[in-house]
C-alpha cells in the first residue's frame, strides 16, 4: 500500500486501523496447484503484484483490453473459487473501458456458471 500511495496518491491514503493496515487474506489452497504464476499472484504474502504481460504494447489496443480484462476476471474467478466472495474482491483500472469490459466479461461468466 505504501508505494501506491506514495506513488499514486501523494500519501494521502489512510488505513482504517491496524487490522485492515495488517490483514492477509485467507486462500482455500488447491491440491496439485500446476500454474505456477497463478500461485505467485495468488500468494497472501504479496500486497503488490506487478504482471509483466510481455510486449503487450505490440497488440492493438483491443486486443491489449481484451488479454488485461481476461486475466482479471481469470484472477477473481480463481479467487472465488479459493473462497473470497464476490462483494470482496475489488479490481481498479485506470481506463474506463476496461472497467467496463471487466464487467460485463465478469456478469457473462457469472451467468454461466
Amino acid at each position: 500500500m505504501r508505494f501506491s500511495n506514495q506513488v499514486i496518491y501523494n500519501n494521502r491514503m489512510k488505513c482504517a486501523n491496524e487490522q485492515v493496515k495488517t490483514g492477509q487474506i485467507q486462500l482455500k489452497l488447491k491440491e496439485n496447484e500446476e500454474i505456477e504464476w497463478v500461485k505467485n499472484i495468488l500468494d497472501p504474502r504479496r500486497s503488490v503484484i506487478f504482471l509483466d504481460l510481455g510486449d503487450v504494447r505490440a497488440l492493438h489496443d483491443e486486443d491489449s483490453r481484451n488479454l488485461n480484462c481476461s486475466l482479471a476476471c481469470f484472477l477473481t474467478r480463481e479467487l472465488e473459487s479459493r473462497g473470497v466472495e464476490e462483494e470482496d474482491i475489488g479490481i481498479i483500472s485506470p481506463l474506463r473501458d476496461d472497467r467496463n469490459a471487466m464487467n460485463i466479461l465478469l456478469k457473462v461468466l457469472s451467468f454461466m456458471n
